[in-house]
């Protein structure tokens, strides 16, 4: 048991480590050193087996995007977004509030399908991370991989800005920060930033990529899970 208890501990500090590298390069970033496994190991305990570097860590700041109809984007010089599906999800499932799929596999195929893509496609994904672990259930609810491999997905592949699959291409809120309610945004803002071509040091060459949220959270539930597929238009 303790053997499994390590081996998964370094499973999340990979996670985190990789989020801390693409933070680096994200001037807005709350954290400015990077993440070594024996820091993430030996933090500070926080709620066991939680310890400092598996919690976001609250700033001040706001997000902001704007919305137009396509008409007006028409108009517009440069390239825009399309938004290819959404789907949300509430009180899944509600009648367990002690189950850990949170909804993202009772929408995930689904998504994909309205939008005409897999998750083979997506060149980024921006996850919302208030604890590495939400980001294994949404990697395994969303199709990414396998339940129950999310840890391997993380061993296999790079996630950095210059990896196979980009996470949290901004540092996401365990290394960007969470601005209390603004936290909601924080992907929806490193999606657009990344399909105009907007991210600076940390672009990654990209036509789409997912953006997901999770809120209003009771014990093991979310009782508001969504995500959303978006599309660079020339």
């Amino acid at each position: 048991m303790a053997e499994h208890a390590v081996l998964y501990r370094e499973d999340f500090g990979r996670f985190c480590i990789a989020l801390r590298q693409n933070g680096l390069l994200n001037p807005n970033s709350l954290f400015k050193q990077p993440l070594t496994m024996d820091a993430y190991l030996n933090a500070k305990p926080i709620a066991d087996p939680l310890r400092l570097y598996d919690c976001v860590m609250p700033c001040i700041g706001a997000d902001a995007v704007v919305l137009v109809s396509e008409r007006v984007a028409a108009g517009l010089k440069g390239p825009s977004l399309r938004l290819l599906a959404a789907e949300e999800i509430h009180n899944f499932p509600a009648n367990d509030p002690y189950r850990m799929p949170a909804g993202f596999a009772g929408f995930g195929e689904r998504l994909f399908a309205r939008a005409g893509v897999t998750p083979a496609q997506m060149d980024f994904a921006q996850l919302y991370d208030d604890y590495p672990v939400m980001a294994f259930v949404q990697l395994e609810g969303l199709g990414f991989c396998k339940p129950g491999t999310a840890h391997d997905f993380v061993r296999d592949t790079d996630i950095t800005v210059g990896g196979k699959l980009p996470i949290n291409t901004g540092g996401g809120q365990l290394s960007a920060g969470q601005a209390g309610a603004a936290g909601g945004m924080i992907g929806v803002y490193a999606a657009a930033t990344q399909l105009l071509g907007r991210a600076g040091a940390r672009q990654v060459q990209c036509r789409r990529g997912l953006v997901s949220g999770y809120g209003m959270v009771a014990y093991g539930r979310g009782l508001c899970s969504s995500a959303a597929i978006l599309e660079r238009v020339e």
